[in-house]
């Protein structure tokens, strides 16, 4: 009888286990850096260690008057509810007294938090001691125009944050398939940014034609971002890098630019994973659980870093709850459904540029166009996939099997947990 390889992996809020013929599995990316002893006192250490700047209640006793902070929403695993409290204590102490601090959830294009997200996000608490909103893209009365990036991205901002005396981000260094990392500048635009500011911002001619997880030199994606957040003044930023359980192992803070860039660093380290140059058939690719597999929108996120490695005509299998269904709205699952095949979609994006459902329909056309893609889930009907050119199986094993029926008892498969998180560098 073959030998098999158990694996492990989160999928929605619970484990689930599947087996890989051993002589097929050719490697495993399971990137894991230890965390550090003692979260918070990290998280003091930095903010009391500010790189390329004054400490933050230095920075509140020279300036004082309004606080607007920044948050990520749900969608983002960044542990807000650890580094608010430590962050406000500076604040306190610089002279900011609570009634004069807001915090403002950077929902990008997203759906705005619910009350009980908003608690589990940064604690009853926190919802109840400051005035906390979503932002909104859509609504022109959130909004302050102050002027245009050099490629002529509108800079039209939370005009809450725009007005504030003393700006402050905080977020998750991690890799991202169009800014090459998150955190830093990308909590402004698009976090805070407005609908048109998005469309020419995500559109084709400033994104990189292929995933750009850990590109920045050269990125104008992220190079317009970092113009954004210059031209409103950010006066500081507290970001953490996570690890695939997500535990912090880093926490920067200072300067927006040179505080990012160290953080950057240190995600290399983490993230960055050498593989073989090998192109397996099968890539089997993990969002990593809740909430990053919350509905089929979000989990795209997993599948960048297969479409790297995955052969050409080959297979990437995903296993996502998607307890929310497609998610995206309604346009995102009509943008592929609409069109004949991929290509159809790609073509269009580029003639009609970005919004909240094209961007995710472009990057799984993009994949679909080098693989086949099979969704493990049980929350979206087989029909519904198949009318956007994605797969459906019950399960993981079911999915490998009908791998080897197509590719042969020795097609190669290779697995990567935590995709997300995940930068393939071959060797």
């Amino acid at each position: 009888m073959a030998k098999v390889e158990v694996v492990s992996i989160p999928c929605g809020k619970r484990i689930i286990k599947f087996k890989i013929p051993q002589k097929n599995l050719v490697f495993t990316i399971t990137p894991y850096v230890k965390g550090v002893r003692n979260e918070e006192i990290e998280i003091i250490k930095a903010l009391k260690n500010p790189i390329g700047c004054d400490d933050l209640s230095e920075i509140a006793r020279k300036k004082g008057g309004k606080v607007v902070i920044i948050v990520n929403d749900l969608t983002r695993p960044t542990p807000s509810y650890k580094l608010i409290p430590p962050l406000l204590d500076e604040l306190n102490k610089g002279g900011i007294k609570d009634n004069n601090i807001s915090i403002i959830v950077a929902t990008g294009s997203h759906r705005g938090n619910t009350i009980e997200e908003l608690e589990q996000m940064l604690s009853l608490e926190l919802i109840e001691r400051f005035h906390v909103m979503n932002h909104d893209y859509s609504n022109p009365e959130m909004l302050r125009y102050i002027g245009k990036t050099k490629r002529g991205v509108p800079i039209e901002l939370n005009k809450d944050f725009c007005n504030a005396d003393i700006k402050i981000l905080t977020g998750t260094i991690a890799p991202h398939q169009s800014a090459g990392f998150s955190g830093g500048r990308k909590s402004i635009l698009p976090g805070i940014a407005g609908k048109e500011a998005l469309m020419i911002h995500h559109s084709y001619p400033l994104r990189l034609k292929g995933p750009a997880m850990g590109k920045i030199e050269g990125n104008h994606f992220s190079e317009e971002a970092i113009e954004a957040a210059r031209t409103v003044g950010v006066d500081f930023i507290l970001n953490v890098v996570q690890n695939s359980k997500k535990e912090i192992i880093k926490v920067v803070a200072g300067d927006l630019i040179k505080a990012w860039l160290e953080g950057v660093k240190w995600a290399r380290k983490t993230h960055e994973v050498a593989v073989p140059e090998i192109r397996p058939e099968v890539v089997i690719t993990s969002p990593g659980g809740f909430p990053r597999d919350i509905n089929l929108y979000q989990t795209q996120k997993a599948i960048a870093p297969a479409e790297i490695i995955v052969k050409e005509g080959g297979t990437i299998i995903v296993p996502s709850e998607c307890i929310e269904g497609i998610g995206g709205g309604k346009n995102f699952y009509n943008w592929l459904n609409e069109a004949n095949n991929p290509s159809e979609v790609i073509e269009r994006f580029k003639s009609e540029g970005y919004n909240e459902s094209s961007n995710k329909a472009f990057l799984y056309a993009r994949a679909l166009k080098k693989a086949e893609i099979i969704i493990i889930t049980k929350n979206i009907p087989t029909k519904i996939l198949n009318n956007i050119f994605l797969k459906k199986a019950d399960n993981v094993d079911e999915a490998i099997q009908e791998a080897l029926l197509k590719y042969g008892k020795d097609c190669k498969i290779a697995l990567i947990q935590n995709a997300p998180e995940i930068i393939p560098i071959f060797k």
